[in-house]
């Protein structure tokens, strides 16, 4: 599991993530609570058919820390051709996300491929990523 060291500070927590890929995609950060049941709340959005979510505040350090951030981009490739198109673009395809703001400052978490999954026929991609804030 990644993590992050949200610190003590009393500014806010930065995310941003990149989605490489020339398919239409769109992608959700939440935060949770690990392990008691409770919501995930929404804490940043892509803005465009990128999926790239753009620098956006997640709350301050003592708020974020015990707790989790997940992201879930879906990613539709049915516009690239056939399949084996569809399945070259994906192979290609890559997750990047970024936190800044604690003490470790800004630090770079990828996609682990176990993060991905696809439909059987490449139209839809799916990547989860987790990091927890320690």
């Amino acid at each position: 599991m990644d993590t992050y060291r949200a610190g003590s500070g009393s500014l806010q927590i930065l995310l941003s993530t990149d989605i490489s890929t020339i398919g239409l995609a769109g992608s959700r950060a939440t935060v949770f609570m690990p392990g008691t049941g409770d919501p995930s709340i929404p804490v940043a959005h892509s803005v465009d058919a990128t999926g790239d979510i753009p620098v956006s505040a997640i709350g301050k350090p003592p708020a974020l820390q015990g707790r989790r951030i997940s992201v879930m981009s879906k990613i539709d490739l049915s516009i690239v051709g056939d399949q084996e198109a569809r399945e070259k673009e994906f192979n290609k395809m890559g997750a990047r996300y970024f936190l800044d703001g604690g003490p470790e400052h800004l630090k770079e978490f990828a996609a682990d491929p176990l993060d991905v999954t696809h439909s059987e026929d490449f139209n839809t991609v799916l990547i989860f990523k987790t990091i927890d804030i320690i």
